[in-house]
C-alpha cells in the first residue's frame, strides 16, 4: 500500500487539525479516499496505531520520555510514513496516556 496514503489516511483517522482532542474515526475515510480504497486503508491505519501503543509507558518515565520512545521504535520500523502521520499518532498517544 502506498506509504503516502497510509500516512494520510492516519491523520484523517486521529482528527489531528479537525479537533483539538483525538477523534478516531474511520468513516471519514470514504470521502477523502473512496469507499474502495477506505476499507484497505481502515486495516491498516487500525493495525499500525495498534503497534505504536504497544509501547507502553514506565513508571519511571515522564510522558514525553514514553512518547519519544514509542516515536523512535515506531520511525525505525515505519521509514516510510510521513512526520504529520508519526506525530497525529504520537498526539493520540499522549493525549490517552495522560
Amino acid at each position: 500500500m502506498d506509504a503516502d496514503l497510509v500516512s494520510q489516511a492516519l491523520v484523517v483517522f486521529t482528527g489531528k487539525g479537525l479537533s483539538p482532542f483525538p477523534v478516531r474515526n474511520v468513516d471519514r475515510f470514504a470521502g477523502h479516499f473512496g469507499a474502495l480504497t477506505a476499507a484497505d486503508l481502515a486495516a491498516e491505519v487500525q493495525r499500525l496505531h495498534d503497534e505504536f501503543y504497544k509501547v507502553e509507558p514506565r513508571a519511571d518515565e515522564s510522558l514525553v520520555v514514553a512518547a519519544d520512545r514509542a516515536t523512535a521504535v515506531f520511525v525505525a520500523r515505519h521509514p516510510e510514513l510521513t512526520s504529520d502521520a508519526v506525530d497525529a499518532l504520537r498526539w493520540c498517544y499522549t493525549y490517552d496516556w495522560k
